[in-house]
């Protein structure tokens, strides 16, 4: 069986991480098994139960952190970025300055119902999300 490499920082073959001090391998892509065994202190047959409690404890759960979904308010103003939508506040606009009001109060009208829809869809869309990640957390306990 080949020994893994000589770890140096030095060669360039392994930087330190400035948090913990671990050492982490520059390309790990390109690095043989067992040089990241011997990087990861472990081996062919994993961590002892000990050393994984001890690796949870230190670096905690391997997991995404949840990010927080908008707000309704954020969501109805995210329905106005839309290059379509900067046409119709043009039109509107426009509109305005000519004094047209019944075009210039159609076209905000379409807007406000286009925005409103487009929150309450997107919002319970994001609901419905949550829902299916607190279910799948559920079911998998």
């Amino acid at each position: 069986m080949r020994q893994p490499p000589e770890l140096d920082p030095r060669k360039g073959n392994v930087e330190r991480h400035v948090v913990d001090k671990t050492p982490t391998l520059a390309s790990p892509h390109a690095a043989q098994p067992d040089e990241l065994l011997a990087v990861l202190s472990s081996s062919h047959h994993g961590l002892s139960r000990a050393e994984a409690e001890a690796r949870l404890k230190h670096y905690g759960p391997n997991a995404m952190p949840k990010a927080k979904p908008p707000g309704i308010i954020k969501v109805f103003i995210h329905q106005f970025a839309s290059p379509l939508i900067y046409v119709l506040v043009a039109a509107a606009t426009f509109s305005m300055l000519i004094q047209e009001w019944s075009d210039a109060i159609f076209i905000g009208v379409v807007l406000l119902v286009n925005a409103i829809i487009g929150t309450i869809q997107e919002f319970s869309a994001q609901r419905a999300a949550a829902l299916g990640a607190i279910r799948q957390t559920w079911f998998s306990l």
